[in-house]
């Protein structure tokens, strides 16, 4: 296991890169889900299979695509083009994928590594092998989510808990 150096306060001066993405995953995950429940909160919310509440993404592009610029994170973000897992008959591949940089591309580049994460992607093309990678993905991913939730004050305004 290899050992990386952080200058993190809140815990030992040396992290392994498995502790280092976890604590990532996790931050992201705690982002992610903040975010869509102020997306929600703020009225970005449809019925999906049995009502279930599901968070309106195509809504929030629509209304807010006018008002978004994306930083150099999203575009670095988006350069790094995380894959998804696609089904071809009973098995499943990895394909490439091409995100734009108007905010439904970013916000959908976002939602790939939460899918990669969340279902096992992480294992993937570029997995916990390649540690800096996730690194990068993680750590770019939780500065775009904060800075998609201050493109509507009112969804922002719920993210952070104001």
């Amino acid at each position: 296991m290899s050992t990386v150096f952080t200058a993190d306060n809140n815990g030992p001066a040396m992290m392994s890169n498995t502790e280092r993405l976890d604590k990532l995953s996790f931050e992201f995950f705690k982002n992610f889900s903040l975010f869509e429940f102020a997306l929600k909160e703020s009225g970005y919310v449809t019925a999906g299979h049995y009502n279930a509440a599901m968070v309106d993404y195509r809504g929030f592009d629509r209304e807010q695509a006018r008002n978004y610029v994306p930083s150099n994170s999203a575009l670095r973000l988006i350069s790094l083009s995380p894959a998804s897992q696609i089904c071809d008959g009973t098995n499943w591949k990895w394909t490439p994928r091409t995100y734009t940089s108007h905010l439904g591309g970013v916000v959908e580049c976002v939602k790939t590594i939460r899918n990669n994460l969340f279902h096992g992607g992480k294992r993937g093309p570029h997995g916990w092998f390649d540690p800096e990678r996730v690194h990068e993905l993680l750590s770019i991913g939780i500065e775009v989510i904060d800075e998609l939730a201050q493109v509507d004050e009112n969804v922002f305004a719920a993210y952070s808990g104001r």
